[in-house]
């Protein structure tokens, strides 16, 4: 890979661009100061750094680079050990190299697959094959000493089947995947698996505004493959269920599901929401699941006032311990709920509100509660803005307010509480924009009470015929807390000068002044020279 980086960086110096060659990207050199006073540096105070990202067009195909070298260190990076493709003619798509493809939320979901597959899409219809290795042998390095993380060479085959039409939408899907033994160091811990899962899902639309959706799978997963331990089948169908799949002692099946009733209309909407996992869900097709929980929630949309006033809610419970295996059981309430009012091109107001509350229950040990945990964590913010357009100029006056909480119910006293309210305005002219702000902060909780209160102050603007652009900015904050009293000055400086269309100078400088507990300025500058084709 890196003969055919350097022959790509050298054809255009050679005039022998392949007609479909092309290269874009950027280069910068930087250089930067540092000066600290008060407190060891906190890094080198020269500092240069060369980095550039190069991206190759060459027939349909993108390939980025990048690579930076520093006396800090150098790096390069080309992520083309993984390549795939997926080429598409009419209705037909083929796969090759590496690919993350999804079949099922419960088999085949976006794992990385090194191999080949095929997908036919002849009008409504959906098929589809795909073939390959998800996971590549890791072993211990026995001269170096150097450890990984340890697998198993894993392939996997997996395939779908399905109708897409307007009203009426279903999909079966199948993963097969296994490991190989002896790719591995074999251990009481890391054993050759293999997985069986099956895999479902309809959507119908029964009615003009009633559409149900739905999710299901089976998974068969062995946790050893080369186990002795047999199971003695229960009936006959059920040995040829166990000769089919190779099933021994260390086989389990998991459940997982999910449903959704959907009423859509103009002006309002609700959705119902169903899922159910099994404890210790797995498949091999799939990175992460979600298990052992029940959930149930409601989700309603409103619009109002041709749509200037929308609410967007959500309730749910959701419950763990589905099958009773665990001495506790956690139950937990989620609220959440958005508001956003629009009353004309000036003015307009969003608001926020989030309740997260849970409780652990005794199931099978006493305890001298009831619940184990019972916490509440609330989260709610307001923000009205206020537009005042001009000719040459735009006005906004903005106000935020946020807040959060977290209350325990059996710590007395540890409970966390966070204000914060911010004030701005900005003046946006064509050539110039200006900015003023105050702040305040406040934080509660076991050990005391944070507060943090300021202003801020900037302006940009553009001369020579936007060629310079220059900003600064200055922030000083009033600070009280568990280290004392002080204050907190931040000031910075920019500028970038436009040389070509191609070719920029940025300037940048930061100057820090700490006034509360340890007492310290830092101070840095940077000046950069940037490129791009």
């Amino acid at each position: 890979m890196k003969f055919l980086y350097l022959f790509l960086l050298t054809l255009p110096l050679l005039g022998q661009d392949p007609p479909r060659l092309k290269m874009s990207g950027g280069l910068q050199l930087r250089g930067i100061y540092y000066n600290a006073t008060g407190l060891p540096p906190r890094r080198d105070p020269y500092t240069y750094v060369l980095s550039g990202n190069h991206l190759f067009s060459l027939y349909g195909m993108q390939l980025p680079f990048s690579y930076s070298i520093s006396n800090q260190g150098n790096s390069f990076q080309q992520p083309f050990n993984r390549f795939g493709i997926s080429p598409t003619y009419k209705w037909i798509t083929l796969h090759a190299g590496y690919r993350n493809l999804s079949f099922s939320p419960y088999t085949l979901d976006g794992q990385t697959l090194l191999g080949a597959g095929l997908e036919l899409r002849p009008g409504k219809f959906r098929w589809g094959l795909v073939q390959g290795r998800i996971n590549k042998a890791t072993a211990v390095d026995s001269s170096s000493g150097q450890t990984w993380a340890q697998s198993f060479h894993r392939t996997a085959l997996a395939a779908y089947a399905g109708y897409e039409g307007e009203n009426l939408a279903f999909n079966l899907s199948y993963l097969q995947a296994k490991d190989r033994s002896g790719t591995a160091l074999d251990s009481m811990s890391l054993r050759p698996a293999a997985n069986s899962a099956l895999g479902a899902g309809i959507r119908w639309r029964f009615l003009p505004r009633l559409t149900i959706r739905a999710d299901g799978g089976l998974s068969l997963y062995t946790r050893d493959r080369f186990s002795t331990l047999a199971v003695q089948p229960t009936s006959s169908s059920a040995g040829k269920i166990y000769d089919a799949f190779h099933l021994n002692a260390t086989s389990e099946y998991y459940l997982a599901y999910s449903a959704a009733l959907s009423y859509h209309s103009p002006a309002w909407s609700v959705d119902l929401l169903w899922k159910y996992v099994d404890p210790n869900f797995e498949a091999m097709g799939a990175y992460y699941f979600q298990n052992d929980v029940k959930s149930l929630s409601i989700a309603p949309k409103l619009q109002l006032l041709k749509g200037k006033l929308r609410f967007d809610a959500s309730l749910g419970l959701q419950e763990d311990n589905v099958l009773q295996q665990k001495e506790t059981s956690t139950r937990r309430i989620i609220t959440n709920s958005s508001l956003n009012y629009e009353a004309n091109d000036r003015f307009s107001i969003d608001g926020n509100f989030s309740n997260y509350s849970s409780n652990a229950q005794p199931k099978v040990t006493l305890v001298q509660n009831k619940y184990l945990l019972a916490q509440t964590n609330t989260n709610y913010s307001l923000s009205p803005r206020w537009l005042i357009p001009g000719k040459r100029s735009n006005q906004m006056l903005l106000l935020s307010f946020h807040g959060a909480g977290l209350k325990d119910l059996h710590a007395e006293g540890q409970d966390i509480q966070t204000q914060m309210a911010l004030f701005s305005y900005h003046y946006l002219h064509q050539k110039y924009s200006l900015l003023a702000g105050i702040n305040y902060t406040t934080n509660r909780f076991l050990l005391g009470k944070m507060k943090n209160y300021g202003w801020q102050a900037g302006a940009n603007t553009a001369l020579l015929k936007n060629a310079l652009q220059l900003g600064f900015n200055y922030t000083m904050t009033w600070s009280e807390g568990l280290q004392g009293k002080g204050k907190i000055h931040t000031a910075q400086l920019n500028g970038t000068y436009k040389i070509t269309k191609k070719q920029q100078l940025q300037a940048r400088t930061n100057l820090l002044q700490n006034g509360v507990g340890l007492r310290y300025n830092e101070f840095t500058a940077e000046l950069a020279y940037a490129l791009n084709f």
